[in-house]
Order: structure tokens, then C-alpha cells, then sequence
């Protein structure tokens, strides 16, 4: 069932992540000794650190805020009387006003209480962005000098100073 290949795919999604564990790092402290050690992972660790790092790097958490933004309209929505409390013409009773304060005051409450907790979820998944992405760049400049380093064709220069020799030799 569907259910059942969700569960699946997050078992996945959980095991790349605690073999890339190791190497996200919660700062911007990008030293030589934590590039060696990366450098030195399998490369299967190598490719799901950097499959989790793309993922954080993607993540601006606008599904949270827009979330969090919804369920406070929809609660201003739901509690908010038609009529404003100050209209007592249709009240016929003291525990109509009470019962309207009351949800006005919840309502208040938790719309106080949701928009802080949105700010703070948005603002710690941007740190971890930013993180993923200086962490991301570094592993992919590292690779690509190790592959560089490795490559069994002659470098440039040395192309040039190969041709410059046989030019030489033909006069």
C-alpha cells in the first residue's frame, strides 16, 4: 500500500542521513582536518552526505510558515464573532459576553503564541540552509580538486610544454 512505500522511503531517507551524520557540521568552521576526514569516507558516505546536505540547502521551510499562517487565520476565523463585542444588542445574557471573551482571548493567545513559534522555525531552518550550503560547497570543491589531482590526463601546462618540445624538435 501507499502507506507502506512512505514508510519505506523515510526508512531510506533516515539511514542516509545517520551516514551522513558525521559530517554535517553545525557551524562554518571549515578546517583541513574535518575536509581530510570527509575525504576520507567511503564514497557511498560521500554521496549521502552530500544528498543530505542538498536537501537541507533546499529546505527554506515556507511549507511550516504558510502552515502557521493558515491555522492562524482559520482560528481568527472560526472564534472571532460576526458581531463585535461591542454590539450588546443581541446579547441576552452575561455568559454570551463571557463565552465570546473568552474565545477572543484564545484565539489571541494562541495567534500570539503561533507567531513566534513560526518566526523561530523559519529562522533556525535558514541558519541550517546557510550552513548546508558552505558545508555542500567545500565537500564539492574538495572532490572536484581530488578529482583533478587523480585525473590521468596531463594537465594543461603540461600539454603546453609536451607541444612546445615537439615544435622544437621539427626545426
Amino acid at each position: 500500500m501507499w502507506w507502506q512505500e512512505v514508510r519505506a522511503r523515510e526508512q531510506m531517507n533516515r539511514s542516509v542521513r545517520a551516514k551522513a551524520g558525521p559530517y554535517i557540521h553545525m557551524d562554518i568552521a571549515v578546517t583541513a582536518a574535518r575536509l581530510d576526514q570527509f575525504a576520507s569516507a567511503r564514497p557511498e558516505v560521500q554521496l549521502a552526505t552530500l544528498a543530505a546536505l542538498r536537501e537541507r540547502e533546499a529546505d527554506n521551510g515556507a511549507t511550516e510558515l504558510a502552515v502557521v499562517g493558515v491555522a492562524a487565520a482559520v482560528l481568527i476565523a472560526l472564534f472571532t464573532p460576526p458581531i463585535g463585542l461591542t454590539d450588546f444588542s443581541s446579547v441576552t445574557n452575561v455568559w454570551e459576553v463571557a463565552g465570546r471573551m473568552a474565545g477572543e482571548g484564545v484565539v489571541a493567545f494562541i495567534v500570539v503564541a503561533l507567531v513566534p513559534f513560526g518566526a523561530r522555525e523559519r529562522m533556525r531552518r535558514d541558519r541550517r540552509r546557510k550552513l548546508a550550503s558552505v558545508w555542500l560547497r567545500a565537500y564539492e570543491d574538495l572532490l572536484v580538486r581530488a578529482a583533478a589531482d587523480a585525473s590521468p590526463q596531463p594537465r594543461r601546462r603540461e600539454l603546453i610544454n609536451l607541444f612546445r618540445v615537439r615544435r622544437a624538435d621539427q626545426r
